[in-house]
């Protein structure tokens, strides 16, 4: 378990986006078509060893491309920065040229913009098997996602002033303003969204919401009562130092209890599966009522203690009875990391989960036949 948030209960209007053009204040000389930058060369990728602080640095900030076309490289002989342009624009490396030092691991979207409650990625790929490392070789696979503000062009210029400035700075008389350099500006378009897509941008957990508490789960924070199984001395909310990675053998169980505030809406959490092939109650999440608990869980394993690789991948506790095909035969990859979520919506509680970068699909709604009121934890 890697993540939860707590967001409030709201009421959703959608509402319509509306954007203006971008900048178009740049130099008539411009530079739009990537055929036209120069061609990378040794020096603005493999670096130079000098001391830049001693020595003269010949070697100016460029912006260039790669021999396949479809990399932006921006250099100045110390550090670089790269774009891979397709299929949406990220940034897939940042590099210290003078050591070679990698400082990307993995690739994101450019930018987050929220709104009116709406979040959505500015450029980025998608579909990368580990975010701890980047292989080059994975590059080609990414993906855009459809949601995103895609990349729709580029502009090289020089850097124009953006205001007045008096120039006034002792420490530094030959100062120049604008300073000198290159400016890169990269362009983005968020394409005609059909009600799918807004169904699909409004389903995310923050459209709306207040977030109230996040746990990363990088320590153990003290608003959490760990409850173990008293049958095996190991049982533990914490592995090998790792908050929120639990070990507990087969038919016993951990968990962590935060007390809610009021004016709850929705839980989340991720969960990696890891190990556990539990048959019908493997790792999930729950809220808790004075009369009643839900339970939302996944069942990575099966009755026999194998790996579930079949269809009913999903439990389902309302507070009754259990529904140990929930979602119907939904044959679902456990291997990669799940979103999984409580959402209540009038007298309905929603179990909801996606794989990471997925989108998010209901797997049974519970009807309590009243108002519900707020989780207690």
């Amino acid at each position: 378990m890697h993540k939860l948030k707590i967001h409030r209960w709201t009421i959703l209007i959608l509402p319509i986006l509306v954007f203006s053009n971008i900048d178009e204040g740049f130099a008539q000389n411009a530079i739009k078509d990537l055929r036209e930058l120069p061609e990378v060369n040794g020096v603005y990728i493999d670096g130079v060893q000098h001391d830049y602080l001693v020595e003269k640095f010949a070697e100016e900030a460029a912006v260039l491309r790669n021999d396949k076309n479809n990399e932006l490289i921006l250099s100045n002989g110390l550090i670089s920065r790269t774009f891979r342009l397709s299929h949406n624009a990220a940034t897939t490396s940042l590099k210290i040229l003078t050591n070679q030092q990698e400082l990307v691991r993995a690739v994101k979207p450019e930018a987050v913009v929220t709104i009116n409650g709406f979040t959505i990625n500015v450029g980025g790929l998608t579909g990368q098997p580990n975010l701890a490392f980047l292989y080059p070789d994975w590059i080609d696979g990414l993906e855009a996602d459809p949601l995103s503000f895609k990349f729709s062009g580029f502009k090289v210029s020089e850097p124009e002033k953006r205001f007045e400035w008096k120039e006034v700075r002792h420490h530094a008389p030959g100062t120049e303003w604008p300073p000198r350099g290159i400016k890169l500006q990269m362009d983005y378009r968020l394409g005609d969204l059909s009600s799918e897509d807004l169904l699909a941008i409004s389903n995310e957990s923050n459209v709306g919401r207040h977030e109230i508490y996040h746990d990363d789960f990088t320590s153990l924070s003290s608003v959490w009562k760990v409850r173990t199984s008293p049958t095996h001395e190991r049982s533990s909310f914490t592995n090998e130092g790792k908050p929120g990675e639990i070990y507990t053998p087969n038919n016993t169980a951990v968990y962590a209890e935060y007390v809610l505030p009021a004016g709850v809406g929705l839980v989340e959490t991720s969960i990696d599966a890891g190990t556990d092939l539990s048959g019908q109650w493997g790792p999930g999440i729950a809220l808790m009522w004075k009369d009643r608990t839900i339970k939302f869980n996944m069942r990575p394993g099966n009755e026999s203690g194998a790996k579930n690789n079949g269809a009913w991948r999903f439990t389902v506790f309302d507070g009754e009875k259990g529904n140990t095909r929930a979602g119907g035969k939904d044959n679902v990859d456990f291997n990669k990391t799940w979103i999984l979520r409580l959402r209540i919506d009038g007298r309905r509680v929603y179990c909801e989960a996606k794989p990471k970068n997925g989108v998010w699909k209901t797997y049974e709604s519970i009807d309590l036949g009243r108002q519900v009121a707020d989780p207690l934890a």
